[in-house]
């Protein structure tokens, strides 16, 4: 069991290998980026799971398909981010040929790493992109260390109809297979001892060639730990000759196991310059090498690099991997690389040639020479630098190498960092040209192209070329070629001292002729360091020609003869400058300016051929400063004075400069200090000037004088004021006006009134207001001019003497109040101190009405509101007019009326006579044609429409009345079993001739429908109830009726009630004669029942029971009559379906039974 053969493993993390993506200068180049991969994955034992990883420095889309078990993802790769997908394990290979080819494509370019992961054996591989496919593969893996779990190799075809030649190398067999797109082919030695190694696969089509062993302990089951080893292999195209190794940090000193495979009979392996070995096609050669090293060989080979199991490595940490090596022709200049998750340490290893040693980035920090130990004798280096998890950038300027690789306690990963995989194995003739080229030390630049062919003479594309140079002294550089197969290395040199160089070009060890490049040395041509300098800045007030600018000192530095060129700005000392037109010479002599001008002077020499690097001196500055005109402005604070008044003069000025001098003048006479403020007592008509000298140097005019001021002086003008009183004496409690006059007191006079001494009214020249007698009134005025005396002025005083006054007054009475509407009220005027003829204005709600007269009579309103308002004839009344109470006229006598019809207002004159009820308050007196007593008589008003007047008079004789129509009709022509027809309400009813009655032969439906939960009462609306509450219940057996509902609330036996005109309610003895028309009320109620036998069709609808319960129904019933038993009860006929018996109930008047009614 696997237990008892290999170390048991710590679960692999998920992430466990080297991600490598890398930019290269050359787009020719191919490397493991692309957009297109067919791959799969080789066994491993019983694989957990299958993941790809992929990595892009683009954002891009892609996706994944396999045909077997069915698998089709999409994925999307952002920078810096690893998309992760999984796959079936079934897709793992089996053996022989399968549809389990993996097809990735993507928009953008894209790595693909895999990961194979089980129980204590995982490893990954690095996938090739389709555009590095070859059609030539020579297998390396290792040998089998456990049965069954062996050496193997898989191919993935990419095109349909692809033929393949399989050597098998342990066999020594061929066999050949065809495979369409995407169909696999794997092969397994499972025997402990077999090995692949060398087998050969040959196709027409280029395909993916995987080498694997699905557990492999290395070197040997001494070791210990065991694990899974994979890799894609590179095409035999992209082999090389040249190898540079560096241990792996973190194990032993013991040192590393390599494998070489060749591809050719008579290949020599030299390890550190000492030839160990020949080896022939599909051989391969084992050895194990500690610290750095080189590896050369003669021919092509594919070279890898195993790290031990732990047991032959220290026991210090780490499982086996394999690692591939590119050869020295294969190295980039850029990588970036990420390392594994969940590793306890990373590394890389970094191989470089001297000339990258101190120019090698690290994310962006320069890896130390320090860092590099030198390989043997070689000019190539190497370094082992531990790194932090995440992602990694690596950048030169020269190719060099890496490999990236971590360590857990019984876990390892390692790839190699990247690298090109362009067909260098197909260089056969490198050739240089040209054979020769001259060039000037310090100035020129010499280019020498390489073109590569390969045996067939086609040109070699994207390999890398070194070019060597010696003589002046040693170069070494590189380039990649293009599609055509040329590389081109340009360089230039340096000194005074003239040689040759010898360049030759190396591309796979093959080297092309020398070509000499001859150098060559001229003095140099040196501009002036120092411009020299020329003269000084010149000012002047306005335009003036500037002395000349003459040469003070000349240039010096220079090497040649010395040319000028002077320049001008009119923008700036720094900008704007242009060259002055045969202005050459070492001075300068400029024209008239009229505005400020700079000007420097350019010195080169003579063998130069611009201006560029012209020593340029200072800028000198020509100053045209333009001429300012001074002015100046005088004002007066204030612009006019009274007589003995100060004023205050100002100037204002302009472009008086810092120290400007004033002289004022009045009357032309100097006045005043040197100031810009002049103050002084004026007399009338002088006349004030400034004049100003301005401390500016550079001005228009000097000095210059104000325009004159003329200052006005208004003489003083006295101030008064008299007052005088709109009525003294006066009534007490009458308003006074007061009136003030002034002298001078100007446009905008202020008043003061004051009374007592204490100030009142308004700034006006009136006041009024109601005074004491005694009061003492005074005028304070304030004049607004501003050349007065005497001001504010007080005015004469005024005493005002005050008569006292008689209260007037009016009230007024009405009769009669209350009153009867529509009668006349009289209202009589009762005046005080109203004079011999006061005037009087009667107002009836406010509005004017009646005459000038102490009466008024009219016809009020309810609620009327009278006021008289009387006017005083004596001089000194006090509140006049007068106004007097007020009077609100009640026109309550007259009663309040109602006259609702509790009765027919249709009917015949046949009719029973009507009884009048519904006038409110009661008590009142019915009349009417046909009236009398209260009871209308049909028979007596005769055909037509009759008004019937309720009239009520109160008890203050107040009367009202209210009037309602009785339409009286002709009786029509009726036969008894005919339809009767309600002339009130439309409905109509069968009738039957029962011996010498005439009865109708179905109940009463009349009214207005209520509710269970109502009552009936007299409120003059016929009401009935439905069984149940049910509608149709009434239209099929009538209504249900108290008895006083029923009799209209009049007991009187046999009267109309709620029956048609000309019918009535029966009484008692009314259905004795009917019971006895069938033997008796013994045996009535089954004829009456019955609807042939009489056609009276007692229908047994029920009844409802004291307004509490509906009652019998469908099974018994009960008829009113109109004879009542006592106060409380009346007579009722009942019967029911189970006997023949008409029964006869004393029954509550609260009971609600149906209504036969019987013609008059």
């Amino acid at each position: 069991m696997l237990c008892l053969i290999v170390q048991v493993k710590k679960i692999f993390l998920l992430f466990f290998f080297c991600f490598t993506f890398f930019a290269n200068s050359n787009s020719q180049t191919t490397t493991n980026v692309g957009t297109e991969f067919w791959i799969a994955f080789p066994p491993n034992g019983s694989p957990w799971f299958l993941n790809l990883f992929i990595s892009s420095t683009f954002i891009t889309n892609g996706s994944l398909y396999s045909v077997f078990p069915g698998v089709t993802q999409n994925f999307t790769v952002t920078p810096g981010i690893v998309t992760q997908l999984s796959v079936p394990v079934d897709v793992s290979l089996l053996g022989g040929i399968e549809e389990k080819g993996i097809h990735i494509v993507s928009d953008n370019p894209i790595s693909v790493y895999g990961l194979n992961k089980g129980f204590a054996t995982t490893d990954a591989f690095l996938a090739l992109p389709v555009n590095a496919l070859g059609t030539d593969y020579r297998i390396i893996t290792y040998k089998t260390s456990v049965a069954n779990q062996g050496t193997c190799f898989s191919i993935i075809a990419t095109t349909n109809g692809t033929s393949l030649t399989i050597y098998n190398h342990q066999t020594n067999s061929t066999t050949v297979i065809s495979l369409n797109q995407g169909q696999t082919f794997h092969l397994e030695e499972p025997n402990v001892g077999d090995d692949v190694t060398g087998s050969r696969i040959q196709s027409n089509y280029p395909v993916a060639v995987f080498g694997s062993a699905e557990i492999v302990n290395i070197p040997d089951i001494t070791c210990g730990s065991a694990d899974h080893i994979v890799e894609q292999l590179f095409p035999y195209t992209s082999w090389g000759k040249e190898f540079i190794t560096v241990p792996l940090a973190g194990r032993d000193a013991s040192g590393d196991i390599f494998r070489l495979v060749s591809a050719q009979d008579g290949t020599d392996i030299i390890v550190n310059g000492v030839g160990v070995a020949t080896i022939n096609s599909g051989d391969y050669y084992e050895l194990s090498l500690s610290g750095y090293n080189s590896i050369s060989t003669s021919n092509a080979v594919l070279l890898a690099q195993y790290a031990k199991g732990i047991g032959c490595s220290g026991n210090i940490t780490g499982d086996p991997f394999m690692m591939l090596i590119p050869p020295r022709e294969q190295f980039l200049t850029n990588y970036t690389i990420a390392t594994v998750a969940g590793f306890i340490s990373h590394w890389i290893n970094i191989v470089a040639p001297e000339n990258a040693i101190s120019t090698i980035y690290l994310d962006g920090i320069l890896i130390p020479s320090s860092a590099f130990l030198q390989v043997g004798t070689t000019n190539y280096y190497g370094a082992q630098i531990q790194l932090n998890d995440g992602s990694h950038t690596l950048n030169g300027t020269v190719p060099f190498g890496i490999f990236c690789y971590g360590w857990n306690a019984s876990d390892s990963y390692g790839y190699p960092g990247g690298c090109s995989l362009s067909p260098v194995n197909t260089v056969r003739t490198v050739t240089l040209s040209p054979p020769t080229l001259s060039g000037l030390l310090n100035v020129s630049t010499l280019c020498f192209t390489a073109h590569v062919e390969d045996n067939f003479s086609n040109p070699v594309g994207g390999v890398l070329v070194n070019f060597n140079i010696s003589g002046i002294s040693s170069i070494a550089g590189y380039a990649y070629t293009n599609v055509s197969g040329d590389a081109q290395y340009c360089y230039s040199r340096t000194g005074t001292v003239p040689g040759t160089d010898n360049i030759y070009a190396e591309c796979f060890g093959h080297t092309s002729t020398t070509s000499t490049a001859i150098w060559s040395y001229t003095p140099p041509c040196i501009d002036p360091t120092n411009a020299g300098t020329i003269g000084s800045n010149q000012v002047n007030c306005g335009s003036f020609i500037p002395s000349t600018l003459i040469n003070i000192t000349l240039p010096s530095g220079q090497t040649g003869t010395l040319e000028y060129q002077w320049q001008l700005s009119t923008t700036s000392p720094t900008n704007g400058f242009s060259d002055i037109a045969g202005a050459n010479s070492p001075d300068y002599s400029p024209g008239l300016h009229t505005q400020t001008t700079w000007y420097r002077r350019l010195a080169r020499v003579d063998c130069m051929n611009n201006w560029n690097g012209a020593a340029i001196t200072d800028a000198l500055e020509m100053t045209v400063n333009i001429p300012v005109t001074p002015s100046v402005v005088i004002t007066a604070d204030p612009p006019q004075v009274c007589t003995g008044e100060s004023v205050t003069f100002s100037a204002s000025v302009v472009n008086e400069g810092i120290s400007p001098v004033y002289q004022w003048k009045v009357n032309g006479i100097p006045m005043g200090t040197n100031s810009p403020v002049f103050s002084y007592v004026p007399l009338s008509n002088d006349v004030i000037t400034c004049t100003l000298t301005s401390s500016e140097q550079c001005t228009s005019e000097n000095p210059v004088t104000s325009s004159a001021a003329i200052i006005t002086v208004n003489p003083q003008l006295p101030v008064s004021v008299f007052i005088s009183a709109s009525s003294n004496p006066f009534c007490l409690g009458t308003s006074v006006t007061l009136t003030a006059t002034p002298v001078n007191g100007g446009p905008l006079v202020v008043y003061q009134w004051e009374v007592n001494g204490v100030n009142a009214g308004t700034n006006s020249p009136t006041y009024t207001y109601n005074p004491i007698s005694g009061d003492v009134v005074i005028c304070i005025l304030n004049s607004s001019l501003q050349c007065v005396s005497g001001n504010p002025a007080t005015s004469n005083a005024i005493t005002l003497t005050g008569i006292p006054g008689l209260p007037a007054s009016v009230s007024i009475t009405a009769n009669p109040n209350p009153f009867c509407p529509g009668s006349s009220v009289t209202f009589t005027a009762t005046p005080g101190n109203g004079g011999a003829n006061p005037a009087y204005q009667w107002k009836v709600n406010g509005v004017n009405a009646g005459t000038n007269s102490s009466t008024l009579t009219y016809n009020p309103l309810n609620n009327d509101s009278v006021r008289c308002v009387m006017t005083s004839t004596l001089s000194c009344v006090s509140s006049n007019p007068a106004t007097s109470n007020k009077i609100i006229l009640s026109g309550s006598l007259a009663p309040l009326l109602t006259f609702t019809p509790c009765f027919d207002t249709i009917t015949t004159v046949n009719a029973k006579p009507i009884r009048l009820k519904g006038g409110i308050p009661l008590n009142g007196v019915y009349s009417g044609p046909g009236v009398s007593a209260g009871i209308f008589d049909p028979a007596v008003a005769g055909v037509g429409t009759k008004i019937i007047t309720y009239t009520y008079t109160n008890v203050f004789l107040c009367s009202a009345n209210k009037s309602k129509t009785i339409i009286v009709q002709n009786t029509a022509p009726f036969a008894c079993g005919n339809m009767l027809f309600d002339i009130r309400d439309s409905k109509t009813y069968p009738t039957v001739q029962i011996g010498t009655q005439c009865w109708m032969a179905a109940n009463l439906n009349r009214g207005t429908q209520i509710t269970s939960s109502q009552v009936q009462f007299d409120n003059c609306t016929d009401e009935k109830y439905c069984f149940g509450n049910d509608a149709a219940k009434c239209s099929k057996y009538g209504g249900l009726y108290q008895w006083d509902e029923m009799m209209r609330y009049d007991d009187t036996p046999a009267g109309q009630g709620l029956c048609p005109p000309g019918w009535h309610i029966p009484t008692d003895n009314d259905w004795t004669v009917l019971c006895n028309f069938y033997n008796g009320n013994g045996f009535a109620g089954k004829p009456l029942q019955d609807t042939i036998v009489s056609g009276f069709r007692a229908l047994t609808g029920g009844i409802f029971y004291l307004n509490s319960s509906w009652s019998f129904d469908d099974f018994a019933v009960l008829f009113w009559t109109s004879s009542s038993w006592g106060s409380y009860k009346a007579l009722s006929h009942g019967m029911n379906t189970i006997n023949f018996s008409v029964s006869l109930y004393p029954s509550s008047r609260a009971n609600a039974f149906p209504i036969r009614c019987l013609h008059d």
